[in-house]
């Protein structure tokens, strides 16, 4: 579990969920990102539960 920051709403997530990325654009009309979340932009919930004091 963690947490993270989106490049898609919860509508389009529902949307697009189990397709391929290539299919993005042709499912939403638009394609912002290949991923939904991007690992850059992503923290496991133990390793912030590491962080806190």
């Amino acid at each position: 579990m963690g947490v993270g920051l989106v490049n898609y709403s919860s509508a389009e997530i529902e949307r697009v969920k189990g397709a391929k990325s290539r299919d993005l654009e042709a499912i939403l009309g638009y394609k912002h990102s290949d991923e939904v979340i991007h690992r850059d932009y992503f923290a496991l919930a133990s390793e912030l539960a590491a962080l806190s004091p």
